[in-house]
This record gives C-alpha cells, sequence and structure tokens, in this order.
C-alpha cells in the first residue's frame, strides 16, 4: 500500500519556521493514483486553515478515515528537513508558505544508498516538494512523475533569485484570489441558507 502525507511550512510567533503535519493516507498515493489530485490542491493552499480544510476534504474525497486531518501541529523546521525524520511515508508532499526558502535533504539521493550522505535542495518560498521514499520527485523528468512541479534550486542564492520570487508573487496573488472566492462562496451559503429558511417559514405560514 502507497502511503503518502502533507506538510504545511509556516512562519511562527517570533517568526521562525514551523510546520504541521496531515494524518497519513495508505494506498494509490503514487501520481497516477491520488498523489496528482494531493499535489495539485496542496499547490493551492494559502493558510493553516485552508491545509486543514483541504486535507479534510480530500479525506472525504477519497478515504473517509474518522479522524481529524492534522497528525502533529506547530513543530519546528529543522535545518536540512528530512521528511523521514517526521512520520516516514512514501511520498510526503511539503508546501513552504514561510517567508524564506527551507533547505531539505533527500537521504534516497546519495551515491549509493540510503545510507549515504543525501542530497540536498532548498524549497523556495510558495513552492511544493514532493519527497519520493527519499528522492526529490521534483527533479525527476520521467512520464510516471507528477505533473506542475518545478525542480528545485541547490543554493540560497538561487532560491531567492529573482526569478523565484516573480514567481512567489505570482503564486501569492492567485492564492489570494482564491481566498477571496472561498469567502465570497462562504457568505453566498450563508445567504442561500437564510433565504431558504425564510422561505421555509413563508410556506408554513409562521
Amino acid at each position: 500500500m502507497t502511503r503518502g502525507r502533507g506538510i504545511l511550512i509556516y512562519d511562527g510567533p517570533d517568526g521562525a519556521p514551523l510546520m504541521d503535519i496531515s494524518i497519513e493516507f495508505n494506498g494509490d498515493m503514487y501520481a497516477s493514483g491520488y498523489g496528482q489530485d494531493f499535489a495539485d490542491f496542496m499547490k493551492g493552499v494559502y493558510s493553516r486553515d485552508h491545509f486543514r480544510k483541504q486535507i479534510s476534504a480530500f479525506n472525504k474525497r477519497r478515504y473517509g478515515y474518522p479522524e481529524g486531518p492534522i497528525w502533529r501541529e506547530g513543530l519546528p523546521v529543522p535545518s536540512p528537513l528530512s521528511a523521514h525524520e517526521h512520520g516516514y511515508s512514501d511520498y510526503t508532499f511539503i508546501l513552504n508558505l514561510s517567508s524564506r526558502p527551507v533547505l531539505l535533504a533527500f537521504p534516497g539521493d546519495g551515491k549509493s544508498d540510503h545510507e549515504s550522505s543525501p542530497v540536498t535542495h532548498y524549497l523556495p518560498v510558495r513552492t511544493l516538494a514532493i519527497d519520493d521514499f527519499g528522492h526529490c520527485c521534483n527533479q525527476m523528468d520521467d512520464l510516471d512523475n507528477f505533473r506542475g512541479i518545478s525542480p528545485l534550486p541547490d543554493t540560497l542564492e538561487d532560491a531567492m533569485s529573482p526569478a523565484f520570487a516573480a514567481k512567489s508573487r505570482k503564486q501569492e496573488a492567485i492564492e489570494s484570489l482564491a481566498e477571496h472566492i472561498e469567502k465570497i462562496q462562504e457568505e453566498l451559503a450563508g445567504i442561500r441558507k437564510s433565504l431558504e429558511t425564510l422561505a421555509t417559514a413563508e410556506a408554513q405560514g409562521l
């Protein structure tokens, strides 16, 4: 059974990065299974609350587990961060919503085996990385890989380059628009419920 979970990185109260880790989903979390669906919604997450909502929606859509969406929350982010040190899963989807790039380690990308020195890449702001059994999917170039993910830079300088900064601003604008749309939808749902309640009351002669 191919497992998968999500990690959201964000700024803590003192500015240091923290992370929330979702529950684990057991079965078909590879790209051609449910993994692409997971990656697609992770790229659009814009806050901790939205992360919870999206994990819950994915669970309802694909698995139907009874537990809540978050396994652990508010954990400090080590440097480098290796997904395997925080609840090993076959696929780990890591989104960086903090204000700075985060150094990631991929033990499976060493020169010989998992015991060799891990390869490291920087995860720029508002970027998604996918760890596949300790390998970085972002650096892979094959037909079975996930769609819509970008290669990760090897240096902090590259991670903070104008190219990634422009991408971050564009993604931030998209996420802001998505947040506004979600709020409008919630308001419309409230109005619709009020109208339905009023119509019911009028039909009953109240």
